[in-house]
């Protein structure tokens, strides 16, 4: 079973990745990827995947493809070191760029100053929290 949640700051959206990302799962993030329009940067929170087979890696290489043929660009973060150790075994490594918590930090705080202007002038929540019954059906069965 895998879940995502979003988070949303802006052109910003984080894909917040919960599970196991196996074959017969990838329609979870795949719809929620799909979804979005309007997305300046996504970026794949990968902390919370607790399995990734053949299927996973071809739904991040998928995502890519995708976004960068929309311009939106797509990092991952929080790899695990299995998963870290899974793109470099299948060369998929040098594929994907990976941001540090630090980078993150500062792309969301530059979003954050860029959307305090608008705050004052739009009455919009700046931070927005979606999960997966909020986007159904976002959620798979593995």
């Amino acid at each position: 079973m895998s879940e995502i949640r979003l988070q949303k700051l802006d052109e910003i959206t984080i894909f917040h990745c919960i599970g196991r990302f196996v074959y017969g799962s990838e329609d979870a993030l795949w719809a929620a990827f799909s979804r979005l329009h309007g997305l300046r940067l996504a970026v794949l929170d990968l902390a919370g995947v607790t399995a990734m087979d053949a299927a996973g890696l071809g739904l991040l290489v998928a995502l890519q493809k995708r976004a960068k043929k929309n311009g939106v660009d797509f990092r991952l973060l929080n790899l695990t070191p299995w998963i870290e150790d899974l793109l470099k075994l299948t060369n998929l490594r040098s594929v994907f760029v990976v941001c540090s918590v630090a980078e993150m930090f500062g792309l969301l705080c530059r979003a954050w100053s860029q959307t305090s202007v608008s705050r004052k002038t739009n009455s919009r929540r700046p931070l927005e929290v979606l999960d997966h019954a909020e986007l159904a059906p976002v959620q798979g069965e593995a």
